[in-house]
């Protein structure tokens, strides 16, 4: 499966407009015993591109670095 993710992740990324949104989740912290916030970032190809396409991610954070990284391998 990894192969074809990659290839979606590559046809995702090669649109002229990107669109970006984090989704705040709740992730179990197995040795804390609770919850804490995480988030599923989303990538999504432009409503006006022949073809569509969505990528998901999941990061621990909403800072700067989480949604730029994806772009950048």
């Amino acid at each position: 499966m990894e192969p074809l993710f990659e290839a979606h992740k590559a046809f995702v990324r090669g649109c002229r407009a990107l669109h970006a949104d984090e989704t705040p989740v709740a992730m179990l912290d197995p040795g804390a015993r609770k919850t804490k916030r995480a988030y599923v970032w989303g990538y999504a190809r432009s409503e006006f591109d022949a073809q569509l396409g969505v990528v998901y991610d999941f990061w621990i954070g909403r800072g700067g670095k989480y949604p730029v990284a994806p772009l950048k391998d």
